[in-house]
């Protein structure tokens, strides 16, 4: 959650969360225009994993907005809070065997 400060207030704005995505050949996580908040990266202990988030509706193609590479023995990393625009959608290709991430957009 991202805190909104509004008239002294503090209010929550909500991210869309993926859920964990374990995938190869790529997936579309938004199709239409967004942002990416952050993204966490977990490995199975053995093998490297690298996540590429393109700004692209529907394919492993064009400008890479996130690439991050978590080596195996680390377990877990990422990106928060770089708020990077999106500007034809979301699309994410995670490489090596056992990884997942979970984005967060909107």
């Amino acid at each position: 959650m991202k805190p909104v400060l509004i008239n002294s207030n503090i209010l929550t704005q909500a991210w869309t969360c993926s859920g964990e995505e374990n995938v190869t050949a790529g997936k579309v996580i938004k199709d239409s225009p967004g942002l990416l908040h952050g993204l966490v990266v977990n490995t199975d202990g053995t093998n490297a994993v690298t996540v590429t988030v393109y700004d692209n509706a529907s394919a492993a193609s064009g400008t890479i907005v996130a690439k991050i590479t978590v080596l195996a023995a680390d377990r877990t990393g990422g990106l928060v809070g770089i708020d990077v625009g999106c500007d034809n959608g979301i699309f994410v290709v995670i490489n090596g065997t056992g990884g997942t991430a979970i984005l967060y957009y909107e």
